[in-house]
């Protein structure tokens, strides 16, 4: 365990707990830089969060504008309402598949120890 709070930590010779609170007292009332000071070094691992997050949730931001335009389409007669009907399922149907090969790939993948053991 200590060696994955020497690799993951800024300097080697600090514990995992003083190390947050010391991001915390440096950056007090700046929650950006916080999060910036406690991911330092591990910038990679940060952006593929941030990718991930927005992947998974992608299918709950999707679905109330698929839904509005379906309901415009349907009451409006537009001609093309079939076609965009099929088109806004295949639409929600990829963005849920993603969204449980991220759920499944999390929840079988095994986990790096983590620093507060």
């Amino acid at each position: 365990m200590k060696d994955f709070e020497k690799m993951t930590a800024p300097r080697g010779n600090i514990n995992a707990e003083s190390w947050f609170i010391e991001s915390y007292r440096r950056h007090q009332g700046h929650p950006i830089k916080i999060l910036i000071s406690l991911y330092k070094g591990n910038y990679h691992k940060f952006v593929l969060a941030v990718i991930t997050f927005f992947i998974k949730h992608s299918c709950v931001w999707v679905l109330p504008i698929v839904t509005a335009n379906i309901i415009n389409d349907v009451t409006t007669s537009n001609p093309n309402t079939i076609r965009n009907i099929i088109f806004y399922v295949v639409l929600e149907s990829a963005s849920l598949t993603a969204q449980a090969v991220l759920e499944l790939t999390e929840t079988y993948l095994p986990l790096p120890p983590r620093c507060w053991d």
